[in-house]
């Protein structure tokens, strides 16, 4: 552990190092922006992403129980992929980009090829883009003189892909 190895100098030595190639200028000593905006909205799930959550997760939940049953150890990649899977489909959104059967005790591929292709099945219609699409179009105006804008944080890559295609329209 590096507190038992004098963590402190570590952090010390790192912050004099990155000091000559660095300053700190904070945003209101520089900019005049307006206050942020924290909102949270809570959105059902259309009735088939809800459908596939569930099968997903009730899956998930066996492997779990199962192992801890003494029948295997389930690995770690395998959990986080299923939840990954899961935070996708709350987006709307879930990719299968191969055609495998995989050991979930071991996590190794143990029927069919991985192809590298993505395909990706979108949920129509996915209330968690329509209701982004309506909160942008809350606090922007397209025709607005001033030209107010809008930081939009996306988990996904697809996300940022599907409200481009929605606001293009």
């Amino acid at each position: 552990h590096l507190a038992e190895q004098g963590e402190t100098d570590y952090i010390e030595e790192l912050k004099e190092k990155v000091a000559r190639y660095s300053f700190i200028v904070k945003k209101k000593e520089c900019l005049d922006l307006p206050d942020k905006i924290y909102e949270t909205h809570f959105v059902d799930m259309s009735d088939e992403q809800a459908a596939v959550y569930k099968d997903i997760r009730d899956k998930l939940f066996a492997e779990l129980m199962s192992d801890t049953l003494g029948a295997g150890k389930v690995t770690v990649q395998f959990v986080l992929v299923q939840i990954l899977r899961l935070a996708q489909i709350t987006s709307g959104f879930l990719p299968y980009d191969r055609e495998v059967t995989v050991d979930p005790i071991t996590g190794e591929v143990v029927e069919g090829a991985d192809k590298g292709e993505r395909k990706i099945q979108e949920f129509t219609p996915n209330p968690k883009l329509i209701d982004a699409i309506e909160i942008i179009d809350e606090h922007i105006d397209q025709n607005d003189a001033q030209g107010n804008k809008v930081i939009v944080w996306c988990r996904f890559v697809h996300d940022i892909e599907a409200i481009e295609r929605e606001l293009a329209k």
